[in-house]
């Protein structure tokens, strides 16, 4: 029957309260960056277990500009600062150079 594989999809939908909460989750590492406090990001983002991805990235650039080392970067992780910087440093943008 073609209308099975839609079936199957009712049982994926997420509840409303777990979605609000990983919206607010969310919003309160948001927080945490844009008050300076990207070590506490990252470390909440260690406990989600490397979920939040654009936060742990945002994180991360945030916290080398404040002058954290990639490897208290990657500490906070939970992984190593050469990891850290692959994921997270790469995407850093660097300053346009006047020609």
């Amino acid at each position: 029957m073609p209308t099975e594989h839609i079936l199957g999809l009712a049982d994926t939908a997420v509840p409303y309260a777990l979605a609000d909460q990983i919206r607010s989750v969310s919003r309160q590492l948001d927080a945490l960056i844009e008050a300076d406090k990207p070590m506490a990001a990252l470390a909440a983002i260690r406990l989600s277990g490397g979920y939040f991805a654009r936060q742990a990235r945002d994180a991360a650039l945030r916290a080398s500009f404040l002058d954290n080392s990639w490897a208290e970067i990657g500490e906070a992780l939970g992984i190593s600062k050469q990891a850290a910087w692959e994921r997270c440093g790469k995407a850093r943008r660097e300053p346009a150079t006047a020609s």
